[in-house]
C-alpha cells in the first residue's frame, strides 16, 4: 500500500482533524474517503457531459430495457 504525504498549513490542519473527528474517521480515511468520491463525481460528470451531447447530436442509440435485458443475456 502506498503512502502519500500532503502538507497542511496549521489552520487547514486545524479543520481537518475537527472535521473527521466529528465525524468519526481517522484523517487518512477522511481525506481517501473524500478524494475517491471527488474522482467518481467529476467521471460521473463527464459521462453525464458525453451523453447530452450525443443526444444534442442526434448520434445516441438506445434500445428498450426489454431488449437490453435479452441482448445482455439478463433474463
Amino acid at each position: 500500500m502506498a503512502v502519500i504525504s500532503i502538507k497542511f498549513n496549521n489552520k487547514e490542519e486545524n479543520i481537518i482533524k475537527n472535521y473527521a473527528k466529528t465525524k468519526g474517521f481517522s484523517i487518512s480515511q477522511l481525506i481517501k474517503d473524500t478524494l475517491m468520491e471527488r474522482i467518481a463525481e467529476e467521471y460521473d460528470l463527464e459521462v453525464c457531459k458525453k451523453y447530452l451531447k450525443m443526444k444534442a447530436e442526434e448520434t445516441l442509440v438506445t434500445i428498450p430495457f426489454e431488449e437490453a435485458i435479452k441482448e445482455w443475456d439478463l433474463e
